[in-house]
């Protein structure tokens, strides 16, 4: 069975958790790194050294308003043995490669959340089916600590990156979806990578869904957030105008295009995986189970952009994983059991493996 390297940092401050990080991923950042040096150049003709000084416009940016992620990510540079400037780079690639407008390929990701009245075990459940370049597969992480408050995270990565979803301690979780919206700017906000990371240290429904809705962001994103306190909307951060979008039956679903405001849309691709995946939920009503979760995830319908995306490109097939789009990870949140349900690659195809947050110590 195909599975992430899972790594439970231990270290007791930002700084020590990242040079552990990084010392215990060099392999893998490498590969990272590797991956979007390549990456750049064929899609947007875009230098390695041009890509770095874009990434250091944020750091004086991010190391006022977030402290502990950028120390963080300090740490993970002297642990690989890679310059800041390159982890800069992996931490704000999404902004890097996402403006101009369509500048990036179409669709990833379709997320969900499932509140106490809509499961048959009463539990609240978020997560996501991740799609992206096939190349991600092979240096991305399970990543799990302990801060200094004692709130323990978990969450899937792209080595060197902060977490890209997750979930914590305090029964909260989020997954996240690009979007391309015409207030997309080429404009200093903060960072997708390092808000997640942010989001993710927070302990309550509100604290969190507060801080998405309010932060300056230069390029839209989505997050689709949930909590034990039985609350979820799925935000639609788009620069200065967020959307929110409330779970109907306690169920809501999302995928890469705009829903509370479809004109500000900029998408491409199809637009039907956030409904279908609704759809297929709303049917179990009442009676929705992990198991059942799963096989939604598996679904097809659309083949090959389906909720389970198997490999395509926009410009019909391709081997090359640096332009190939697939599922790539199928994750499941328990936010009342604390428990990751994870795929690796397409969940019709491989095996759910189960991660607790209580075993990180």
């Amino acid at each position: 069975m195909m599975k992430f390297k899972t790594i439970f940092l231990t270290a007791p401050d930002s700084f020590g958790r990242g040079e552990e990080y990084g010392r215990r991923t060099r392999q893998e950042i490498g590969l990272c790194l590797d991956s979007y040096k390549k990456h750049f150049m064929t899609l947007r003709n875009l230098s390695w050294e041009e890509a770095r000084k874009d990434a250091c416009e944020y750091i004086p940016l991010v190391s006022g308003a977030l402290p502990q992620e950028t120390e963080m990510l300090r740490g993970v540079a002297a642990g690989s043995g890679y310059d800041f400037e390159d982890i800069m780079v992996l931490n704000t690639r999404y902004e890097i490669l996402h403006y101009p407008a369509g500048a990036s390929a179409p669709g990833e990701c379709t997320s969900f959340a499932v509140l106490r009245e809509a499961s048959k075990d009463k539990k609240v459940y978020v997560g996501q089916n991740w799609d992206q370049h096939a190349m991600v597969v092979r240096h991305s992480v399970v990543l799990g600590m302990k801060l200094e408050d004692g709130t323990k995270i978990i969450g899937l990565t792209e080595a060197g990156q902060l977490l890209r979803n997750g979930m914590n301690s305090h029964g909260i979780g989020l997954a996240s979806n690009s979007l391309h919206s015409s207030f997309d700017e080429h404009d200093l906000g903060i960072p997708g990578n390092f808000m997640r990371m942010r989001v993710l240290r927070s302990k309550s429904y509100a604290e969190m869904a507060e801080y998405i809705s309010s932060v300056h962001r230069s390029v839209a994103n989505n997050y689709c957030i949930a909590s034990a306190e039985n609350l979820a909307v799925d935000i639609e951060a788009i620069p200065k105008h967020p959307g929110l979008i409330y779970p109907k039956n306690g169920i809501v679903a999302h995928a890469n295009h705009i829903v509370s405001n479809p004109e500000f849309d900029t998408s491409h691709g199809k637009k039907f995986r956030g409904e279908r995946l609704w759809a297929l939920l709303e049917a179990k009503r009442g009676e929705i189970t992990l198991d059942y979760i799963k096989e939604c995830l598996r679904d097809h319908q659309g083949y090959p952009e389906s909720v389970c995306s198997h490999p395509h490109s926009g410009n019909g097939a391709t081997d090359d994983p640096y332009k190939v789009w697939q599922t790539v990870a199928s994750l499941i949140y328990d936010l009342d059991s604390l428990t990751m349900d994870l795929c690796c690659c397409n969940p019709c195809e491989n095996e759910y493996s189960q991660i607790r947050l209580a075993d990180i110590k």
